[in-house]
């Protein structure tokens, strides 16, 4: 999962750069929105394999989904609808940011909590080290 992420952000400062130089303000904005959306889809099924490193279900990735799909919405209020439908969809969603950021937190938390050691009921122990072959005599 850290590996993903530094290379997405790798990704995503090279053609913000990139972005900057070429394009307008209005296309550049709808270019990084497309980005970031391609960037996250992955993220669900890497917080399911790493849920499973904890012997957990990988259904918790929703939880990651979640506020997603809430800025994906606004996102698309606010390009599609005007920064005043925006406005008025933010009066009254306020409690789901609340929801949103403890499901952000609780996908921190899973992440940041070691796997178990040893196999679980998903597969073997991925770090795990294997054995190494025993050496026979040199020919």
């Amino acid at each position: 999962m850290l590996s993903y992420a530094l290379l997405a952000v790798m990704v995503q400062v090279a053609l913000s750069l990139l972005f900057i130089f070429t394009l307008d303000f209005e296309v550049r904005m709808l270019a990084r929105k497309a980005l970031a959306v391609l960037i996250a889809l992955p993220v669900p099924a890497l917080i399911a394999r790493r849920c499973h490193d904890h012997g957990r279900s990988g259904s918790w990735a929703w939880l990651a989904v979640f506020p997603f799909v809430l800025w994906l919405v606004r996102s698309v209020l606010a390009h599609s609808a005007g920064i005043e439908a925006r406005i008025a969809f933010d009066a009254w969603t306020w409690p789901l940011d609340v929801l949103a950021t403890l499901a952000s937190i609780a996908v921190l938390a899973l992440l940041a909590i070691p796997g178990t050691r040893g196999p679980n009921r998903f597969g073997p122990d991925p770090r795990a080290q294997a054995p190494l072959p025993e050496a026979g005599p040199p020919d």
